[in-house]
């Protein structure tokens, strides 16, 4: 094998993300180029949401023991006081009707004692909510922690939800009453409602309203101009960027063979987009490259390989949820091409000879080098083998 990233074996430092070479299992030689000109957070090991330092790649643990490489687009927090819930103009928070809000004592997200409780009476519905500006048609996703702190009985889905209102136009509404229902109590769940903003722009008015009689924790409110809730961003006062994420060029000739390889990955979606997202080898253009990537049509996962500007091989699938993690696999070999995902075999080409000149690859980027489609999701493992793999072994390796 040649250049190998992930697999619980990360290796993170000041702009560099490091690879290695599985021959040594350890790290040397293989750093990919990071970069991200802000902080950022992430979870880590013990399940707490913390900062990282600018420009020092994220591995995040989320529901998951080995943890990822998170790659994120840039995002912008609109919600100047993300954690202060206190009913006032200074944290930019109101309410309609009995709902109150105190600070709570229980731990919040990140460990500390920054969570709101949510308290309603059930006499009227109420809400909490803040005023935020947005630009006329846009996308914007609202997401917020919740942590049901004893038992709820909601009669409905309708009894509890979170929302945006948007000048004239009806309410976009995720319901909350059956999930919360369902919920575990003392653990913080992440909830989100996407929706576009009217043609007049403004004021929106990201809000969590209850119908019943209602108690939980609440942290960390957050409206962005996506359509998906990214990793969350604290604000205290003003909006705050997280820049976006590039992570690119790691490995030498010496660790790759062209005349015969195979690259794979485990990987997942932030979403489900038509926008490319590309892992690939290359000679750092886009005329030689083998390449598995997202994007193109809902749940596509396709390969392809260049050789020459010319291609020898493209498949692809829509079989596939994207937004869950997939094993995949593309051996690249005279006569004998193949995709693989998930154990299953794709496609393949036992009548391709063309195959790329020795030396020829020597980089492995998480990006189309000269083109774009950059990679933003979650990485559990990249693998370059500089051998073309048996099938049997394919199966093995993506089951």
């Amino acid at each position: 094998m040649g250049v190998r990233l992930g697999n619980g074996n990360w290796g993170v430092k000041a702009n560099k993300l490091l690879a290695y070479n599985d021959a040594s299992g350890v790290f040397f030689n293989k750093e990919f180029d990071f970069t991200r000109a802000t902080t950022a957070t992430r979870v880590n090991k013990s399940g707490l949401i913390e900062s990282v330092a600018t420009n020092v790649p994220r591995i995040d643990f989320t529901d998951d023991t080995k943890g990822y490489l998170l790659l994120e687009p840039a995002a912008t927090n609109l919600i100047t006081h993300s954690e202060n819930l206190e009913i006032s103009s200074a944290s930019g928070t109101s309410r309609q009707n009995n709902a109150t809000t105190t600070a709570s004592s229980l731990p919040s997200p990140d460990g500390g004692t920054n969570a709101f409780t949510f308290i309603y009476d059930g006499t009227h519905n109420a809400s909490v909510k803040k005023v935020t500006a947005a630009s006329a048609d846009q996308v914007i996703t609202f997401s917020v922690f919740i942590k049901k702190t004893s038992e709820t009985n909601f009669s409905g889905d309708t009894k509890c939800q979170i929302g945006i209102f948007n000048n004239v136009v009806s309410v976009q509404t995720t319901p909350l009453g059956n999930a919360l229902n369902a919920a575990t109590i003392g653990e913080w769940v992440r909830y989100s409602v996407t929706a576009t903003v009217d043609s007049d722009g403004g004021n929106v008015i990201p809000n969590l309203r209850c119908d019943e009689a209602a108690s939980f924790d609440v942290f960390g409110w957050q409206l962005e101009a996506n359509s998906f809730a990214t990793s969350y961003i604290p604000t205290s006062g003003s909006t705050v960027t997280r820049n976006a994420e590039t992570c690119d060029s790691s490995g030498a000739a010496q660790d790759f063979n062209s005349t015969e390889g195979v690259l794979y990955c485990e990987i997942e979606a932030l979403e489900d987009s038509t926008t490319g997202r590309e892992i690939q080898i290359s000679d750092g253009s886009a005329n030689n490259r083998v390449s598995i990537f997202l994007g193109g049509a809902s749940n596509r996962i396709r390969t392809q390989v260049q050789i020459g500007g010319s291609e020898a091989f493209n498949k692809f699938t829509t079989t596939y949820d994207v937004k869950n993690f997939n094993k995949i696999a593309v051996r690249y070999k005279a006569s004998n091409y193949a995709f693989y995902i998930n154990g299953a075999l794709i496609g393949q080409s036992l009548t391709q000879t063309s195959i790329f000149s020795a030396n020829t690859l020597n980089q492995l980027n998480l990006v189309r080098i000269a083109v774009g489609n950059r990679f933003y999701g979650k990485i559990r493992e990249v693998r370059a083998y500089t051998t073309g793999l048996t099938d049997a072994e394919l199966i093995a390796l993506t089951t």
